[in-house]
């Protein structure tokens, strides 16, 4: 079982892999459509996908921290 100090270090990480993962998903979204500008229409659906799956990874984040945080059980 995971100590006190873990747990809240636990929660700080996921806080910051959540906002860090939303700040990258903006960022590739912008290049995706760069990408499609530009004519690299298969570059823009790859990079589309990687924010899909990035997007789901945040989802499971912020659905860990509700857990950690007594919500969600």
């Amino acid at each position: 079982k995971m100590g006190k100090n873990e747990k809240d270090k636990l929660k700080v990480l996921l806080k910051y892999w959540i906002a860090h993962n939303q700040d990258h998903s903006a960022e590739f979204k912008e290049w995706a459509e760069k990408a499609r500008a530009m004519g690299e229409a298969e570059v823009s659906t790859d990079i589309k996908q990687a924010v899909v799956q990035m997007d789901n990874a945040t989802a499971l984040f912020i659905r860990s921290l509700k857990k950690l945080s007594g919500e969600g059980k």
